[in-house]
């Protein structure tokens, strides 16, 4: 049975299902994997890696985050219901989750113009959407260079920070396969292919709900390079996502109304309390637009950290090791929950979440190593299982998941399709 899914995917080649934990690869069976071991190195790997390198960096940040184990913790005492009708009789689980999911999308702002011409590069303005007259939404319209028509207009969201992080994962690992296993005139040609591909991505109109946050960053440092762009995205999606909750309450924005030309004094009170919401798609907004780095400084892992971290300072926040020990404690308050749960797959799932969560720290990377990380097997187009990396969980079984949890993820999907008709 084929079910819809409330969460989209930008391409139906592979997806990680939010809901299931479930890394599905759709483009990929047993029988074309021993079809691809007649093809080149570069051919081979350039078909699954990248793939697989945005999809486990999905389940990295949904498993290994602050934000992930919130979320895990939230659908989790959801599947706990045994009566389902109770999603949409106010459950508190239930709206805990709602409240979660609608925050990752905010799919009800988004505007699409499909009758102006898209040329690129594009420019833009900012919206900020007051809601209620107590909390801000950042949009961004995209505009033709010449015209200034909006093309697309698009809400900052969580989605677009954990798609703009995968992506960039994807990209960098097509990037590291061309330098590393063609030849000179072969790696200019295919390096030249793939700029091109990666434009033709950034300035689809469809798929700026998810390139929003990255689109942010390249406009705020003015980068030509927009690689470089997604790879600070990258670092900083992992910080916001690690972001203390009792340190949001604790953010000050005094000092940044004359540094960012959407703040006075008037409104200054409405971002602050956006933010004690635990807004993180406003955190990111905020940390993104002040971002700023000397020419003289090559941008790198290290130079983006520090450059955060002085961000940091200026909205009131010691990096210090009582902030590390609040984001310590707080993935550990989710995570405890499944210690008595009793279903070894989500007891496998939050193992490997913390280890995970041990070896990286807070800050995101250009480009993980999968192979030096617990990783669960993908689900493959013919349903058999396959460990994409070294490292990978021998007890989870993404099929039985699957099934085991059909149910209750059918019944998620079918109440919020009720709030976002598809």
């Amino acid at each position: 049975m084929k079910i819809e899914r409330f969460f989209p995917n930008t391409s139906t080649l592979a997806y990680y299902d939010f809901l299931d934990q479930v890394i599905n690869i759709n483009s990929l069976d047993l029988e074309n994997l021993e079809q691809f071991k007649k093809l080149s190195d570069y051919q081979m790997l350039s078909s699954i890696l990248p793939i697989c390198q945005h999809e486990y960096t999905h389940w990295l940040d949904s498993t290994s985050t602050v934000w992930g184990m919130k979320f895990l913790n939230t659908l989790y005492k959801t599947y706990d219901i045994e009566d389902y009708k109770e999603f949409i009789n106010g459950n508190v689980h239930y709206l805990n989750l709602n409240k979660l999911i609608l925050n990752m999308r905010s799919h009800h702002f988004q505007f699409k113009s499909h009758d102006i011409e898209n040329t690129v590069p594009w420019s833009y303005k900012y919206e900020y959407k007051i809601i209620k007259n107590t909390y801000v939404q950042p949009i961004v319209h995209f505009l033709n260079n010449s015209t200034h028509e909006v093309i697309c207009s698009v809400p900052m969201s969580i989605l677009s920070i954990l798609e703009s992080s995968a992506t960039g994962q994807e990209l960098f690992m097509k990037t590291k396969l061309i330098l590393g296993l063609l030849k000179d005139g072969e790696e200019i040609v295919e390096m030249k292919l793939h700029e091109k591909e990666i434009l033709k991505q950034i300035y689809n109109p469809l798929l700026t709900e998810y390139s929003v946050a990255v689109h942010i960053i390249a406009n705020s440092i003015q980068v030509k390079d927009i690689l470089q762009a997604y790879s600070i995205c990258s670092i900083l999606s992992r910080f916001v996502l690690n972001f203390p909750s009792k340190y949001f309450e604790k953010i000050s924005l005094n000092s940044s109304i004359e540094e960012l030309d959407f703040l006075t004094i008037e409104n200054i009170h409405i971002y602050e309390n956006t933010i004690k919401e635990k807004d993180v798609s406003l955190l990111f907004f905020i940390i993104a637009r002040k971002l700023k780095f000397k020419e003289t400084i090559e941008i790198k892992e290290e130079s983006i950290k520090e450059v955060i971290i002085n961000i940091l300072k200026s909205l009131n926040i010691d990096y210090n090791q009582d902030f590390l020990d609040a984001i310590q404690e707080e993935y550990n308050e989710y995570s405890i929950y499944f210690e008595t749960y009793n279903y070894p797959p989500i007891e496998d799932i939050v193992t490997a979440g913390k280890s995970n969560f041990n070896s990286l720290g807070i800050f995101g990377k250009q480009l993980y190593d999968f192979h030096s990380l617990e990783t669960p097997k993908a689900l493959l187009g013919d349903n058999n299982e396959f460990p994409c990396f070294k490292n990978f969980i021998k007890t989870f079984s993404p099929l039985r998941q699957k099934e085991h949890l059909s149910k209750a993820t059918y019944a998620v999907n079918e109440t919020f399709k009720m709030i976002f008709p598809m």
